[in-house]
C-alpha cells in the first residue's frame, strides 16, 4: 500500500488529530463518523491485523498491544473499536477455508470490515452446506460500519447440541452479510457511546459451511505470525486489557492539561 507505513502503531499514530477532533460527534452519533473509518481503511489501520493475503501486515502480537494502547489513549471508542473491528477480520482472514475466503475477502477487494459477537449465543441447525442460523446477541461493537457480522452458535443436529469433548460443546463463529442481519440497536448509554454496540438478530439465516469457523481453532489457513496459531480468542482476551492501559493514561493527560477544580 504506497505511503503506508508498516509499523501499525504508526498508522494509529497518524489519526491522533482526526480521532480527537471527531470525538464529540462519534459520541453524538454513536458510532464512528464517517471521517474516522474512512481514515483507518486510507491508512491501512483497518485491515493491518490481517494476513498479507487480505491486505494485512502481520504484526507481531506486541505489535497488536501497542496499536490497541495508543488507540485507546487517542479515544475510550476508538479504541474499543480496535480490539473490535480489527480481531474479527483478523479471525476471519486466517482461520475460513479458501472458500469462504474469496467470498468474504478476494470479491471485496479485501475492503472488508467485520464486528460483532462470537459467543455462541446462537443456535445453528445443521443442514446440507452449512446451518440455518438463529439467534440474538448483545453489545456487536463496530458493526454500524462492518460489511459481515460475526455470529458465535452451537450446531445442532436434531435439536440436540454437537459435543466434541467430555462436557464440551461444539462452538462455531458465522460471518453473515450486514444485509441479512437485524438491528435492534439499544446501545443508549453513558460511555463508549462512539462504539455503535448495537444488539442484533438472525431468524433462520443460511450460513454455508465454508462461512464459518471453530470458535477455538489455532490452525490457520494463512497467515505465518505467531499471533495466528494462538487463535481468536487469546488475541481478543489481550485487546481488553490493552484498552485499560490507554484510556487511563488519556485521562491522566487531561487532568494534566486541565485540573479538576478544588473542593474548598
Amino acid at each position: 500500500m504506497t505511503g503506508v507505513s508498516d509499523r501499525v502503531v504508526d498508522r494509529a499514530r497518524g489519526m491522533r488529530d482526526l480521532v480527537q477532533s471527531e470525538a464529540a460527534e462519534s459520541e453524538r452519533l454513536r458510532t464512528l463518523t464517517s471521517p474516522i473509518v474512512d481514515r483507518m481503511w486510507a491508512s491501512g489501520l483497518m485491515c493491518a491485523f490481517n494476513p498479507t493475503a487480505a491486505g494485512g501486515v502481520e504484526p507481531s502480537f506486541a505489535e497488536m498491544i501497542e496499536t490497541w494502547i495508543e488507540m485507546a489513549w487517542q479515544d475510550g471508542s476508538f479504541g474499543w473499536i480496535g480490539i473490535a473491528n480489527l480481531p474479527s477480520a483478523f479471525a476471519a482472514a486466517t482461520y475460513l477455508p479458501e472458500e469462504g475466503f474469496a467470498e468474504v475477502f478476494t470479491r471485496n477487494d479485501n475492503h472488508v470490515a467485520i464486528g460483532g459477537q462470537d459467543f455462541p449465543n446462537g443456535q445453528g441447525t445443521v443442514v446440507d452446506g452449512g446451518y440455518r442460523l438463529s439467534g440474538a446477541w448483545n453489545f456487536g461493537s463496530g458493526t454500524a460500519h462492518s460489511a459481515y457480522v460475526a455470529c458465535g452458535f452451537m450446531p445442532m443436529d436434531d435439536g440436540q447440541v454437537r459435543w466434541i469433548g467430555e462436557g464440551i460443546p461444539e462452538m462455531r463463529v458465522g460471518f453473515v452479510p450486514r444485509d441479512e442481519i437485524t438491528f435492534t440497536d439499544g446501545w443508549f448509554v453513558q460511555g463508549l457511546k462512539g462504539t455503535g454496540s448495537y444488539d442484533y438478530n438472525a431468524q433462520d439465516v443460511f450460513v454455508p459451511e465454508y462461512r464459518t469457523m471453530p470458535l477455538f481453532t489455532r490452525e490457520p489457513f494463512r497467515g505465518a505470525s505467531a499471533a495466528t496459531r494462538m487463535g481468536l480468542m487469546p488475541v481478543t482476551a489481550a485487546g481488553h486489557p490493552s484498552w485499560a492501559l490507554g484510556s487511563p493514561r488519556a485521562c491522566s493527560m487531561m487532568s494534566r492539561i486541565s485540573p479538576p477544580p478544588r473542593c474548598e
